[in-house]
């Protein structure tokens, strides 16, 4: 039977040669290790924020009514997008867990830079402030996570 790999687990991934894999390794050592990470809320506690923010994200466009604006599909999709990837995490709260929880923090990562800067490269005046709270938000709460799931 063969083994199924994990997201993250780039030794089984076709078409990588053992440079790509190393600096592939190095990057998420860096970005997952980084020294801005404080390490005081445990994994289980990130979860429920991943939950509130991806249904506060989904949510708000409705909520402040501008659901049918580009900014309310911006960010749903970034809320739905978090949501799918904190379903699939390995931690207390995963459903899934496939995506090991570092990889998940660097997902995070990518969720705040995407939702800082959507309002500039997209163009949207409704719902700027909400999408930069939400960005911010994210980041601190991946600064001040701890790196082991402690499951």
């Amino acid at each position: 039977m063969e083994s199924m790999h994990r997201i993250g687990d780039v030794d089984g991934v076709l078409g990588f040669d053992e440079i790509a894999r190393n600096e592939f390794r190095e990057a998420l050592r860096e970005v997952s290790g980084s020294s801005l990470a404080l390490g005081v809320i445990p994994s289980s506690v990130h979860g429920i924020f991943d939950y509130l923010l991806a249904g506060g994200a989904i949510a708000a466009p409705y909520l402040f009514g501008f659901a049918d604006t580009t900014a309310g599909l911006v960010l749903q999709l970034e809320g739905g997008i978090v949501l799918l990837y904190s379903i699939c995490t390995d931690y207390r709260l995963g459903a899934i867990r496939i995506i090991p929880f570092r990889i998940h923090l660097v997902l995070d990562s990518f969720a705040a830079l995407f939702l800082a800067v959507s309002p500039n490269r997209f163009g949207f005046r409704r719902g700027v402030k909400l999408s930069l709270g939400l960005a911010a938000a994210e980041l601190l709460i991946d600064i001040f996570t701890k790196r082991q799931t402690g499951r």
